[in-house]
């Protein structure tokens, strides 16, 4: 995930409740009695696999492995190659000009990507896209930085995903795109690159679905909330959201990309105004740390995230009609969610490590949070300024000692 770790007071703010540090192997979650559509185990083995010493963090030259482990899956699934006509499974990212002396084409890296057509003679013009960001940092001075969260645990869903869907009798009535982008860490190339080159007529895309880091809850806090990004330019699709997350005990905290920021794939699309989904359950102590390993995924939240986003995208993928994009609105589920993680912040500030001039920066949002909820709207000039304040404390908190 490109995310700085000043973000980080950004993600505190979208977070339901504040609750203590719970491992990986800490008593089981609380469960529905629907049965699962995910199978745990191919998550489990996706991450443990990407995240193994084989792949080298997933970066450069050693990014070839885990294209090959993408590819391979999406044709044993007999999902049908994305570029070139449907001969391909890769996309080449060509960066601007050509290698000295040769003339020839310089290539960064390669996306991955695989299609399942539509069944619907009208519907399967129109396409969602379902992706994950497949790099990591690599090896660096010699000491592995294995991505377990960042981002196996999402390309562990995009398969999982791409396994039900390629599996199910009968077939969703939109085309689906399961896509693995390169380059994420360096600055979103690889989507941003997808985006300017689709395999497909841009009108034809209905909405963009991207999950980065979803197997750790941040900081400790609940392992049964979920943070997304851009439903404000698509408010329809919360109605799909809530129920999914319903059925899997799972809170929602919606956030706007606005004060997000382009910190992820969706990036490219939020800049072309294309009904985005980002899925993330925020930072965690071991962001871009080597100590990112597979021991500390919580398996049983990343299988409910899973079972969420697959139960979701089938709702989205068979709808007579999906949501247009339109200007986003005075969003007060988003400012109450602030609020109740602003109250467990200034209750327990030794826990953060927060100093008395960050306690006074949260003391101020809290305020401004406060009159916007008791006026039941915000104007776009009050927005700008909760963007600005949320701007000085991410300054702040470039220190934060996250470790």
């Amino acid at each position: 995930m490109l995310f700085r770790t000043a973000n980080f007071l950004l993600i505190l703010l979208f977070q339901p409740v504040l609750l203590p540090t719970l491992s990986a192997q800490s008593e089981p979650l609380l469960r529905n009695s629907v049965a699962s559509v995910v199978k745990k185990a191919a998550l489990q083995e996706h991450v443990q696999t990407l995240a193994s010493e084989a792949y080298l963090g997933r970066s450069g030259k050693a990014c070839e492995k885990t294209r090959a482990y993408l590819e391979r899956h999406f044709k044993d699934l007999g999902l049908e190659p994305a570029f070139q006509e449907g001969t391909s499974y890769s996309q080449r990212i060509f960066a601007p000009g050509t290698l000295a002396g040769t003339g020839a084409p310089r290539v960064l890296g390669r996306n991955v990507a695989a299609k399942l057509i539509g069944s619907d003679p009208k519907l399967k013009d129109e396409v969602i896209i379902l992706s994950a960001h497949f790099d990591h940092l690599g090896v660096v001075e010699g000491v592995l930085y294995p991505g377990a969260d960042d981002n196996a645990s999402g390309v562990s869903m995009l398969l999982e995903a791409a396994r039900y869907f390629a599996k199910l009798p009968e077939k969703s009535r939109r085309t689906i795109y399961f896509v693995g982008f390169d380059l994420e860490e360096v600055g979103l190339i690889g989507s941003t690159y997808f985006a300017e080159n689709l395999p497909f007529e841009e009108s034809k895309l209905k909405l963009f679905i991207t999950a980065d880091m979803i197997g750790r809850n941040a900081a400790g806090l609940s392992r049964n909330s979920l943070f997304v990004c851009g439903s404000e330019y698509a408010r329809p699709l919360r109605t799909t959201l809530r129920d999914s997350a319903e059925a899997q005990s799972l809170t929602i905290s919606y956030a706007g990309a606005d004060l997000i920021g382009p910190r992820s794939d969706f990036a490219p699309f939020w800049q072309r105004e294309i009904p985005f989904l980002f899925f993330c359950n925020g930072l965690h102590p071991d962001y871009h740390a080597p100590t990112d390993t597979v021991d500390r995924i919580d398996f049983e939240k990343l299988t409910r995230v899973t079972e969420l986003i697959i139960s979701a995208l089938q709702t989205w993928s068979d709808e007579d009609t999906l949501p247009d994009w339109h200007a986003p609105e005075s969003d007060l589920e988003e400012i109450r969610t602030g609020r109740r993680v602003l109250a467990n912040l200034l209750a327990a500030p030794h826990q953060f490590q927060l100093s008395s001039t960050q306690m006074m920066m949260v003391k101020q949002i809290d305020l401004m949070f406060a009159s916007i909820e008791e006026k039941g709207t915000f104007s776009p000039q009050e927005r700008q300024s909760l963007i600005q304040l949320g701007t000085m404390a991410l300054k702040m908190l470039q220190t934060f000692p996250l470790r």
